[in-house]
């Protein structure tokens, strides 16, 4: 493999001294696992943080003790989504079938398919709190969500790709194939984009207090060519990103591949 010789002197300096002995591998598998088990408590920690500044604000849709683990979920469930999807972009790209397998593939369903039950199950509960309590603004914000007029076509959009298609895909044999997992991934992280819209603008139209002699855009939103800009600006970027580092950085860890190969 030839490699050039800019890559070679930048690869030295990443690898900060890095030679493959036993010693240094021992290392860099402890400190993996550091690095996982430290993740996983600031995933909890961001995402609740975010909740709280939603849930601490008396406002109809907002106001809630379960956001806090409701945001958690939400967090993993689209990342698994998005590791899915990366995965099946890359197996295509760089041929990688015999290294990235549809067991990959299956295992991730399994865990897609348990956070799309808890997920569905922490929404049912939102839902059936607010319609039940029957409090006026409350009442408001959910009759938005099931009005075909408003929002209801975007929330039974959220509810059948973001909930229903996972379990279905992956809970059914005859559909647990590595092409329907991505597809149903894929259309799992635009529903839960589409339920983050449903957070935040429904319930921005619901005052507290009664907005009279108004402009319309100010009592019914609806996004700028600015914003949609500016959002796919952001999810370019992140496109961008990850293709430049795909040329850089090995896709595969190469030290773990080759372990795996000797034993």
């Amino acid at each position: 493999l030839q490699v050039p010789a800019w890559k070679r002197s930048l690869y030295k300096t990443l690898a900060l001294g890095y030679n493959g002995t036993k010693e240094q591998s021992a290392l860099i598998d402890k400190l993996t696992k550091l690095i996982s088990l430290i993740m996983i408590p600031m995933m909890v920690i961001v995402s609740s943080v975010l909740s709280w500044i939603f849930g601490m604000t008396l406002r109809p849709g907002w106001h809630s003790t379960i956001f806090g683990p409701y945001f958690v979920i939400a967090s993993i469930f689209s990342g698994v989504g998005v590791i899915i999807v990366g995965m099946w972009i890359f197996r295509k790209l760089y041929k990688l079938e015999t290294i990235i397998t549809d067991k990959h593939f299956v295992n991730m369903g399994y865990v897609m398919l348990i956070l799309a039950a808890t997920y569905g199950y922490f929404s049912f509960s939102e839902y059936l709190t607010s319609w039940y309590g029957s409090q006026k603004w409350d009442a408001e914000v959910v009759g938005k969500l099931f009005n075909t007029e408003e929002y209801g076509w975007w929330f039974l959009m959220f509810n059948i790709f973001g909930i229903v298609v996972p379990i279905l895909v992956i809970g059914l044999p005859f559909l647990r194939k590595t092409n329907l997992i991505a597809l149903a991934a894929f259309l799992m992280v635009m529903a839960m984009w589409v339920r983050r819209y449903l957070i935040v603008v429904p319930t921005l139209e619901t005052p507290l207090l009664p907005v009279q002699d108004t402009r319309m855009e100010y009592v019914h939103y609806s996004p700028t060519w600015v914003e949609w800009s500016l959002t796919f600006a952001g999810v370019a970027s992140f496109l961008l990103i990850f293709t430049i580092a795909a040329k850089f950085v090995t896709i595969i860890s190469v030290s773990e591949y080759a372990d795996k190969k000797l034993k």
